[in-house]
């Protein structure tokens, strides 16, 4: 793995990991909080998405990330 994709890696981690919308709440004693289901779909658009911003902060192709060719 090249260092460009190492500091991409660990950017989109820290960054995931500070903005969790399911993971701290701020309420007072006298509020209720409940959970509602997490709605999944759209996983697809999800990954696609992560790979083009991983893709775009190391400055290398999908293809070359994937391990895959070109069009494959």
């Amino acid at each position: 793995m090249t260092t460009r994709v190492r500091q991409a890696v660990a950017g989109w981690a820290a960054a995931s990991s500070k903005f969790r919308t399911e993971s701290t709440a701020l309420i007072s004693d006298k509020d209720e909080l409940t959970k509602e289901s997490t709605n999944v779909g759209g996983i697809d658009s999800l990954l696609d998405f992560l790979w083009e911003y991983l893709s775009g902060a190391a400055r290398m192709p999908k293809s070359v990330l994937k391990g895959k060719r070109p069009g494959h």
